[in-house]
């Protein structure tokens, strides 16, 4: 049975749960199956305002003028608390042991009109963040609970409805273990701070060690590589070439003291300048950097025959420079090298050597005419005289004259006239030999007499005649 404004609320909408009271064979019916749907009519109301209702068991009359209704207020009481299979009473203050983590609460609620119908709500504060509808069950069960301060309340409605607001409360504590306790926590906490600090600590020392490890290793091989550096400026501040290492920007990374001296400035002046910051000439200057960068973009060596470079005093050099790439780790063109040999006395010798060339090729021709036009002459008389009439020892005399003279006319004209006859070009013959088997070889005849003149060649090499 369900009141009228309930269930005028419900048609009109202005509720969604209507409030119907239940009835059954609690209430004194023999079942509470009501009849075969074929049978009709299922209810029925009288004039005097009762209900009549048909069951398998017969017919159930309802007199809505004299409903009893149960107004009394349960009281509900908590019979007992299980802790693990362990009965205790539930006093005040109630301390359960640790490891109890399986608490059971029982209770009751005292309403004997329909025991059936009492509900029962439940809520565990500290635990329950609501109150959790338990329905007829008298046991409330909780697991795994966490140790710390509960409170168990349970609260009740009789058969019609009627709550205890108030209900049945039980508080109590569950022991921690002991590693569960604060101080525990605590201690624990402080030895990991302990832990953390010792290990940081250790880590620090191990750190600085690695950090004096390395720094030892760095000064060693900061020494070895300053060392390395001033063995190798000694070596190439002894040699007379300029050496010198540009970057890529065309800044000096390495000079010897050649190159510093020419510039009438010390290796730390030069180191991290560029060549126009010192060299006078801007042109010679633009020079050297375009050839820098030729050799960067080619990573090939460059080779300069002469370049000319003037110094800080004004004074002209001139270089045979050979400028090459220097590579990194990962092949590219890191840094410039160049090697300049001086060869401004070489270059002034060449000149020396080449105007005194000139001049002894103008000597050569002068001497050719003077020489040449006396032997000329000499052959032109001994033909004249051998055409006249002569003795036989005179012609034999005249004759020996005139092939000596074509055999050194011939001589003459091999010296002056051939251009293998160069003051350089001739090969000393040390060795002594006999002038009269040449002689024998070139006339056929042996002179009388010994010869007492030397001929002398010139130039650095010489032909000695004598006879032994």
């Amino acid at each position: 049975m369900a009141p009228r404004l309930d269930l005028d609320g419900f048609r009109d909408g202005r509720i969604s749960v209507v409030r119907a009271v239940r009835y059954d064979t609690a209430d004194g019916m023999k079942t509470s199956e009501a009849s075969n749907p074929g049978s009709q009519p299922g209810g029925w109301r009288t004039r005097d305002g009762r209900l009549w209702f048909t069951t398998q068991k017969g017919v159930v009359v309802v007199d809505p003028r004299h409903l009893q209704h149960n107004e009394r207020i349960p009281p509900v009481v908590i019979e007992e608390v299980v802790a693990d299979g362990a009965r205790l009473s539930p006093a005040p203050g109630l301390r359960i042991a640790a490891g109890k983590d399986k608490v059971e609460f029982h209770y009751t609620c005292l309403s004997l009109s329909v025991p059936s119908r009492v509900r029962f709500q439940v809520q565990l504060e500290g635990y329950d963040r609501d109150w959790v509808d338990a329905d007829a069950r008298r046991v409330a069960y909780y697991t795994n609970l966490p140790p710390g301060h509960y409170r168990f309340r349970v609260i009740a409605a009789n058969d019609d409805g009627v709550w205890n607001r108030e209900g049945a409360s039980l508080s109590f504590v569950l022991l921690p273990h002991f590693y569960q306790t604060a101080w525990f926590r605590g201690a624990l906490g402080v030895l990991f701070l302990l832990a953390a600090l010792a290990g940081q600590r250790l880590y620090t020392r191990r750190l600085r060690a690695r950090a004096a490890e390395l720094a030892r290793m760095v000064g060693e091989r900061t020494r070895d590589l300053q060392t390395q550096k001033s063995f190798l400026q000694q070596v190439i501040d002894m040699t007379p070439n300029h050496i010198f290492v540009k970057d890529l920007e065309g800044r000096f990374t390495l000079v010897n003291r050649t190159l510093a001296e020419a510039h009438c400035r010390r290796i730390e002046d030069l180191i991290g300048k560029t060549a126009e910051e010192f060299i006078p000439d801007a042109g010679v200057a633009k020079n050297l950097r375009h050839e820098d960068l030729e050799v960067i973009r080619t990573s090939r060596e460059q080779f300069l025959a002469e370049a000319k470079l003037t110094t800080a005093t004004g004074q002209v050099r001139w270089l045979q420079l050979v400028k090459c790439p220097l590579f990194d780790q990962n092949g590219k063109v890191s840094q410039v090298l160049g090697v300049g040999t001086d060869i401004t006395q070489l270059r002034a010798t060449k000149e020396a050597a080449e105007s005194a060339s000139r001049a002894k090729s103008e000597f050569l021709a002068n001497m050719s005419h003077e020489i040449r036009t006396p032997m000329n002459g000499i052959l032109g008389m001994t033909e004249l005289a051998l055409d006249t009439e002569l003795t036989a020892e005179q012609r034999e005399y005249l004759e020996l004259v005139r092939s000596s003279g074509e055999a050194l006319l011939s001589v003459i004209g091999d010296i002056l006239d051939s251009p293998k006859s160069r003051l350089a070009s001739w090969i000393s013959i040390l060795s002594p030999f006999r002038c009269a088997s040449a002689w024998r070889t070139a006339s056929g005849r042996w002179p009388c007499g010994p010869i007492r003149r030397v001929w002398s060649l010139p130039a650095t090499s010489s032909l000695a005649c004598r006879r032994k």
